[in-house]
């Protein structure tokens, strides 16, 4: 091991403190954000803690401060495009603030595990919670709120939730999406939904279902899973699309999966039939055909809930 690694392995606040030539508790003072500290000091304190290697201790910063800047996150289908980047959209908001995450995800089925996600969530020391893409029980009830700190939900309006809210205007995306198609001269539009329990799932359903009620349209709706397989395997079966001349899918997966599946029984989109998807995922305009879809600012949204939520 190297000179150097040995001295960033011990390095201490007290070894920053006699480089600098100040006391430890000034250190921590600079390191807290501390606004007394005449610049000077703050510079050569900061020359220290980089020549050194030296890593603050969360613990210390914790006992310090009587914080211990853990941000708790639920997250439901975690291995989605839509909620994974709106974790890391979070993250990037959370990070330059000094909150790290603790992930907790749940299955899409399993509403009731919110409830005890947030309790270990605040066993392990986090300061607030958001729950992304939270069951329709939750954004009801006020069970999240008796544990005593900020709680945040992503995906639905403020005014239809009991708690803090940040979100990105599903109603529209799907407004336009029918209006697009209905431009392009279809009458016949099927909806490809995601699962009931999922809240921004039900609010494209409803804007969907009103769109196409306005231009006196017949609805055809799927309700399916976000995943790629259940838009393979309806694009497989004639049936479940009926005479329809164009889909609307929830997400990009769903719609990727529903294009392989039609192209299996020789139908070409957008020849044939026109699919649309949602949230514009990496690599989309990519394939053959490039999908179209709808992208959704989950950087923004990570920003709003940054200054929402970490202040």
């Amino acid at each position: 091991m190297s000179d150097q690694s040995e001295q960033r392995k011990r390095a201490s606040i007290y070894d920053v403190a006699n480089r600098a030539g100040v006391s430890h508790m000034t250190v921590s003072r600079v390191l807290n954000g501390h606004p007394n500290i005449r610049g000077a000091t703050r510079d050569r304190v900061q020359a220290a803690i980089t020549e050194l290697g030296y890593l603050p201790s969360s613990a210390a910063r914790a006992l310090a401060t009587s914080r211990t800047m853990r941000l708790g996150v639920i997250v439901n289908a975690a291995s989605e495009y839509g909620p994974s980047r709106t974790v890391l959209a979070i993250e990037r908001a959370a990070r330059p603030r000094g909150y790290t995450l603790l992930v907790h995800s749940r299955p899409v089925s399993d509403e009731s595990a919110e409830a005890e996600a947030a309790l270990e969530l605040a066993g392990l020391g986090a300061e607030a919670i958001c729950a992304i893409g939270p069951g329709q029980s939750t954004l009801e009830g006020s069970g999240l709120s008796d544990l005593g700190m900020p709680v945040t939900v992503t995906g639905v309006a403020e005014g239809r939730t009991n708690y803090n809210s940040v979100f990105i205007d599903q109603e529209e995306g799907a407004a336009l999406a029918v209006s697009r198609l209905v431009s392009l001269g279809h009458r016949r539009i099927a909806h490809i939904s995601g699962p009931n329990t999922a809240v921004e799932a039900r609010l494209r359903e409803q804007t969907w279902r009103t769109e196409t009620a306005a231009f006196e349209l017949s609805p055809v709706v799927l309700h399916g899973d976000w995943s790629s397989e259940f838009g393979y395997y309806v694009g497989q079966n004639p049936e479940m699309l009926g005479d329809s001349t164009a889909v609307f899918c929830a997400n990009d997966q769903m719609a990727l999966g529903l294009i392989h599946g039609l192209s299996t029984r020789g139908i070409r989109v957008p020849g044939d039939i026109s699919v649309m998807g949602f949230d514009d995922r990496p690599g989309s305009k990519h394939f053959m055909p490039p999908l179209t879809t709808f992208s959704q600012n989950f950087d923004g949204l990570g920003s709003e809930f940054g200054d929402l939520t970490l202040r």
